[in-house]
């Protein structure tokens, strides 16, 4: 599993998902690399490999989040597992 550590420049993204307002998305990619992921299609914007092989991880996301405030509901981790085995 190749693990790439990235400092994003903002984590909360606006959504146009029905139940939610904004989006944090703290991985791209997945290791558990399901059969029926939907979230394949970000792979054509990042050159890391196959999917299932890489997980990026926005390491910043912690300090990103610190002390904001965003009106509306959040949905955690809309293109990535939200419980990544990296985390072990």
């Amino acid at each position: 599993m190749r693990i790439i550590e990235s400092k994003a420049k903002t984590i909360f993204t606006k959504t146009k998902l029905p139940a939610s307002d904004w989006v944090i998305n703290q991985y791209v990619g997945c290791s558990h690399n399901c059969t029926y992921c939907y979230a394949k299609f970000i792979q054509r914007w990042k050159n890391y490999g196959k999917w299932g092989s890489f997980v990026e991880a926005k390491i910043n996301a912690p300090e990103l989040v610190k002390d904001k405030y965003v009106k509306g509901t959040l949905f955690m981790s809309s293109v990535s597992d939200a419980y990544q085995p990296i985390e072990k």
